[in-house]
């Protein structure tokens, strides 16, 4: 009966929510098989019924069953006129299937009809948003950061508008501040990132790990700019951040290296290279041997060799050398080790 299928459908929604996935799938699947037995008429809930089933397949990870599933619920949601928000969402499941599946063109065309369709008819809504959001992900997957600005400044200011201080409207600034990064809009940048990072700072449940990462890609941009004493700053607490982190010692390791190259640039020697000895160190224990861990190396015979302690610098040099011959062969690192190698033996 029409009234069991139902029931099946609304039970695969409650164990969907309550992560019970095999369980949900086999719910949709009895009551899309009685709808079909009983020649139901109505396409909406068929379709809905078939992204549900999607849904379920993209939460477990099987993200061919699920663009399947998807392509199905969009081709019934089409002959419906009145159900275009249902299509939009299904467009918007679909796309999100094929990025998983990194088919980013694909991924591209179905979020830009479900970022227009729901505009149309939805208007300033955080399903627009989402959609938008999603837009402006394939684009910088495709380097493609001048769509992927205008994609991010149209899901903030929406996220910003419905939602305020949210963690969804903060990550739209955070990945808007990465677009920019990629056009070179170092200024532009920053100021995105920091709408981020205080939206983070005001949330009572801001991610550490988030607000850690974005000051710490702060530092970065300073760097670029040259501007080394805020570096220095934004480094020095990215640092203090991800020690509070235990899952995070190679960000960690990160930002001692970046905090000891602003330090190196401000000529503070002595702090440079404590923060070389750590990241180094910190880096050997996590990465192993690593072109990280062999920059770090590096460095920190820049700075031995410039307080000249050519004996360090040597020891260093050598260690950078052999790491990046291993690992890279014939490079231009690799023969940049090579040459201070030869000057720091050289002064002794």
């Amino acid at each position: 009966h029409q009234d069991t299928a139902e029931s099946y459908n609304s039970l695969g929604l409650a164990n969907s929510d309550m992560g019970n996935l095999n369980a949900a799938l086999e719910c949709f699947k009895k009551s899309l098989q009685m709808m079909k037995k009983l020649s139901v008429k109505d396409h909406c809930k068929i379709a809905n019924n078939i992204n549900d089933m999607g849904t379920v397949y993209y939460k477990m990870g099987d993200y061919h069953n699920a663009r399947e599933q998807f392509q199905n619920a969009i081709d019934l949601s089409k002959k419906i006129s009145d159900e275009r928000a249902s299509t939009a969402t299904s467009y918007h499941n679909l796309a999100a299937a094929h990025l998983a599946l990194e088919s980013y063109p694909e991924a591209l065309q179905y979020f830009r009809q479900a970022s227009t369709m729901r505009l149309e008819v939805l208007g300033q809504h955080v399903h627009t948003a989402n959609s938008f959001h999603m837009l402006g992900v394939v684009h910088h997957k495709m380097n493609d950061f001048t769509s992927a600005i205008e994609a991010f400044q149209t899901a903030s200011d929406m996220r910003s508008n419905l939602l305020g201080d949210h963690h969804d409207t903060a990550e739209s600034y955070h990945l808007l501040g990465l677009a920019k990064c990629g056009m070179e809009d170092y200024k532009g940048a920053l100021e995105s990132l920091e709408k981020a990072l205080q939206l983070g700072r005001n949330l009572s449940t801001g991610e550490q790990p988030s607000i850690a990462d974005i000051t710490r890609i702060s530092g970065e941009l300073y760097l670029k700019m040259d501007d080394y004493h805020n570096a220095r700053e934004q480094f020095q607490s990215a640092v203090n951040l991800y020690k509070e982190l235990p899952d995070e010692r190679a960000s960690t390791a990160t930002s001692y290296h970046n905090l000891a190259a602003a330090h190196l640039a401000l000529g503070s020697y002595l702090e440079a290279l404590e923060g070389f000895k750590q990241a180094s160190t910190m880096r050997l224990a996590v990465f192993g041997q690593h072109v990280h861990t062999a920059n770090s190396f590096h460095m920190l015979g820049v700075v031995q060799h410039k307080i000249n302690d050519f004996t360090s610098a040597v020891e260093s040099f050598q260690k950078a050398s052999d790491m990046r011959a291993t690992l890279l062969g014939d490079h231009q690192d690799t023969a940049e080790s090579y040459n201070s190698l030869g000057l720091a033996n050289s002064d002794m």
